[in-house]
């Protein structure tokens, strides 16, 4: 895992590491969010408080 800028954070999320094992060179793009269930929405400020931003 990588950011925009290539800065590897595979450490920071080590459970979904361990959950997305996929073959070498595959190239995934997308945003990682949290689901606020007592909203029903998205919440992107959660992923953020999880890792103390």
């Amino acid at each position: 895992m990588q950011t925009r800028r290539g800065t590897l954070i595979q450490d920071r999320f080590p459970d979904l590491v361990a959950a997305g094992q996929l073959p070498d060179g595959l190239v995934l793009d997308g945003e990682l969010v949290v689901w606020d269930t007592a909203a029903s929405r998205l919440s992107f400020g959660y992923l953020a408080l999880a890792h103390g931003r």
